[in-house]
């Protein structure tokens, strides 16, 4: 009879111990797919501003080309003056959205790969505390065996 609640007690700790274990490792496994996840978007919006930056490129420079074909149509000489120093800013104006384009992008993309950052910091503290939740319900059952050795002599 004696032997029952040293059976209780060592099936008890063992399931609690491996119940902490296994929270901890699908806790991990959840921060690690959704860091996965967020790396994935980074990656995306990183090709998606450079993707807009192209396509702001090749508009801006099909305008750039109408404007040059209209000014030159009407007998405007393009290659000194006014003409060509509105040309100028244009094409500084076109180069700066173009680098903002391209910034909001990898801005974006930042944060999402510190959101990544996060999420994987947070599976490896999850896999930590199932570890010292299932030695913690070890000693507890441990603790518990003493306390009942003295009574029934095992």
């Amino acid at each position: 009879m004696a032997f029952i609640p040293l059976a209780v007690i060592i099936a008890g700790a063992a399931i609690s111990a491996l119940s902490a274990y296994k929270q901890g490792q699908a806790g991990q496994a959840q921060a690690d797919y959704q860091a996965e996840v967020y790396k994935q978007q980074a990656q995306r919006e990183q090709q998606i501003a450079q993707m807009s930056e192209e396509d702001f490129r090749s508009r801006e420079s099909a305008v750039l080309a109408a404007r040059r074909a209209k000014l030159g149509a009407s007998g405007i000489d393009i290659s000194t003056g006014t003409p060509l120093l509105g040309e100028a800013d244009f094409a500084q104006e076109v180069e700066l959205q173009a680098r903002r384009i391209r910034a909001g992008g990898e801005t974006t993309a930042t944060r999402l790969e510190q959101q990544a950052g996060l999420y994987e910091q947070a599976g490896k503290a999850s896999a930590q505390a199932g570890l010292f939740g299932a030695g913690s319900s070890l000693l507890a059952g441990l603790g518990t065996y003493y306390n009942y050795k003295p009574r029934y002599g095992y």
